[in-house]
């Protein structure tokens, strides 16, 4: 017992003898984490900004591809622009959907990944 009490004695003097040491490696994890931080926050924001937009393209994709197909089995194209169409307004109302259950599961509530997207789109566009 007696050891680990002048070890401890020891390690305490050692940590007070060396204190600028580790307030500068405050100094780098803190710096660090600002950086990560911002960089996280600035995709996020690109990542909401887009959001609507992927998903906009990616249900127009799979409804052009699947109307193409049956387009062809059945000798008619004229339901492809209808499902492009359809595509557009669905892939529109996912985007939505998707912005809201974002905002609402990072942010808080639901209104401000609607938000993030508008601020973003505002400042691209200098307005």
């Amino acid at each position: 017992n007696i050891y680990f009490y002048i070890s401890f004695l020891m390690l305490l003097t050692f940590v007070n003898l060396h204190a600028d040491e580790f307030d500068e490696l405050e100094n780098i994890v803190s710096s660090a984490e600002k950086t990560i931080t911002s960089s996280v926050g600035s995709f996020g924001k690109i990542f909401l900004g887009f959001l609507p937009l992927i998903c906009i393209a990616i249900t127009t994709l799979f409804t052009l591809m699947n109307a193409k197909k049956k387009s062809e089995q059945e000798q008619d194209s004229s339901k492809i622009y209808i499902a492009g169409i359809i595509g557009i307004v669905g892939g529109g109302i996912i985007g939505i959907f998707f912005l809201g259950v974002v905002g609402l599961l990072l942010m808080g509530g639901m209104d401000k990944g609607f938000e993030v997207t508008y601020q973003f789109w505002k400042d691209a566009f200098k307005v």
